[in-house]
């Protein structure tokens, strides 16, 4: 009896967690996350010094803080791996190998701290800021689930994209310029771009215009004119005797 009285108490506290979302009531957060990782690696990859193109690892980490990331150095991560994050670092992942020409796709169950995923490719060659990709943990997934329910449209998982050439890794949250998501099996949520705030226009001070005083008539002459003087007549030739 007990048994079947606890089966009631679940199913119900199951369902009433489905009408509040449905319901638009706040959806509940804290829970694990999972997310996809695609990765593609193109045909010229990681070249040895045989001229033969290589696989490479990928090193993968959770932290709970974004701090610092830019201060990151290869070296640094290579030798002391997630001890480099000191207390932002949740979990460390084992290392995964993508080969050349080839494509790999995998979940990971994110940890509810974790706020940020960082994927370090270990090259053969380091080129500045291109063997590191950061992607930030969505916090609003939970709620945009709840809101594609009312729909009927539910949205798949969020998608972390990594695309390798030669020594360079790209991507992170948005897909890179070329990425061709049809390669793998995978219905990635749409990402949603925070909405850019809009630049006050600076109003133009206005020139005073300057108050043009109304025309005057032409004035006129105080006295008029003196006529011209008619010429006098010729005087008359004198005979001569």
């Amino acid at each position: 009896m007990n048994s079947l009285y606890r089966a009631l108490l679940l199913l119900g506290s199951q369902a009433l967690l489905l009408l509040g979302c449905k319901h638009g009531d706040a959806c509940p957060k804290g829970e694990p996350l999972e997310i996809q990782v695609l990765a593609h690696a193109s045909a010229e990859l990681n070249q040895c010094e045989n001229g033969a193109n290589c696989p490479v690892s990928l090193m993968l980490f959770e932290l709970n803080s974004g701090n610092g990331l830019d201060e990151l150095e290869f070296m640094t991560i290579f030798e002391q791996k997630g001890a480099v994050f000191g207390e932002a670092l949740v979990k460390e992942h084992p290392l995964r190998a993508i080969h050349p020409d080839n494509h790999a796709q995998w979940s990971l169950e994110l940890d509810p701290s974790t706020t940020h995923v960082v994927t370090v490719a270990l090259f053969r060659e380091q080129l500045p800021d291109a063997w590191v990709s950061v992607f930030t943990v969505p916090t609003d997934h939970h709620e945009r689930v709840c809101e594609a329910e009312k729909s009927g449209r539910p949205i798949g998982q969020p998608c972390v994209y990594l695309a390798l050439d030669n020594f360079e890794l790209n991507g992170g949250r948005f897909p890179p310029a070329g990425f061709d998501i049809r390669t793998f099996e995978a219905s990635c949520a749409p990402v949603m771009a925070k909405p850019s705030k809009k630049k006050k226009k600076k109003k133009r001070k206005r020139k005073k215009r300057r108050k043009r005083s109304p025309p005057q008539p032409p004035s006129v002459p105080s006295s008029a004119p003196s006529a011209p003087s008619a010429p006098s007549a010729p005087a008359t030739p004198r005979s001569t005797p």
